[in-house]
């Protein structure tokens, strides 16, 4: 599929940095561009990307979403050595099965509270282990 200048202003990307001139310009000239030609556009890896979702679809945007997020929590099982909670993989499955309509969205919703239930609980417990971690330190040097 190929875009218009137009299709990237309605967009609405951040005046102070894209106004339709820019836009225009990063065009060369051409009439519509690629998403490979969007990809390989000359500005920040951020722009391109807050664009390429601007631009995708609603199924799209909910996948790419899931598969974003799977992408962190296999990054940080790794570091961590050990697994997330699996409340947070049914989320990312069931955003995967609402964006193919596979499930309503009040299983979304429900996947997606207890999400938020499992990362307060796991926020809440690595607060109180840097509290500890914080005391024994204190003492420690209190004690040297």
């Amino acid at each position: 599929m190929n875009y218009t200048v137009d299709d990237v202003m309605a967009t609405k990307p951040c005046k102070n940095n894209y106004p339709r001139e820019r836009v225009a310009n990063l065009f060369s000239g051409r009439e519509s561009i690629s998403l490979e030609d969007v990809a390989g556009t000359p500005i920040p890896a951020e722009d391109r990307l807050w664009l390429l979702i601007s631009l995708a679809t609603p199924r799209v945007r909910q996948l790419f979403a899931a598969r974003a997020a799977c992408d962190v929590l296999l990054e940080w099982q790794q570091r961590e050595g050990r697994l997330a909670d699996v409340r947070l993989w049914n989320a990312i499955a069931v955003t995967m099965w609402y964006a193919d309509c596979s499930v309503g969205e009040d299983v979304l919703y429900a996947a997606w509270d207890a999400a938020w239930d499992a990362a307060w609980h796991a926020g809440d417990a690595a607060g109180d282990a840097a509290w500890e971690r914080q005391i024994q330190m204190l003492v420690g040097m209190m004690e040297a």
